[in-house]
């Protein structure tokens, strides 16, 4: 973590890749913990952007311009996730594979807690 997003995703993706359990696994989801609105059915719609779609690298649109997390990566990416370093994180990949990226709506990926006042906005929210 110490080095930076990039570090991070690769460590995660290496211990997966490595593990027999996950030999059969077609693409690999990554979320992150700061993200507690994510739906069920944002899952669902970036396994069928994959699935049915044929997308290797599916992300989550957050309606702002922004792509990120939650985000579904093809197996045949997963060598590049592995090898990311630092900081940059697994946008690199959208950038060096366009034809192969695709989004689906999720407003609510964008809502983050990164401070407690985050989290009190958050929990202050109507439901």
């Amino acid at each position: 973590w110490a080095e930076g997003l990039g570090s991070s995703l690769a460590c995660g993706v290496r211990a997966v890749a490595n593990d027999p359990a996950a030999a059969g696994c077609a693409g690999l989801f990554v979320l992150l913990c700061d993200q507690p609105l994510i739906a069920r059915e944002t899952l669902l719609a970036l396994r069928a952007g994959h699935e049915r779609g044929g997308h290797g690298l599916v992300f989550s649109d957050y309606g702002n311009g922004s792509l990120g997390p939650p985000a579904l990566f093809a197996r045949a990416h997963w060598p590049e996730l592995a090898a990311l370093t630092g900081a940059e994180g697994a946008r690199s990949l959208a950038r060096a594979h366009p034809e192969t990226v695709a989004s689906i709506p999720a407003p609510e990926a964008g809502e983050d807690i990164d401070t407690l006042d985050d989290y009190v906005r958050l929990c202050r929210a109507p439901s």
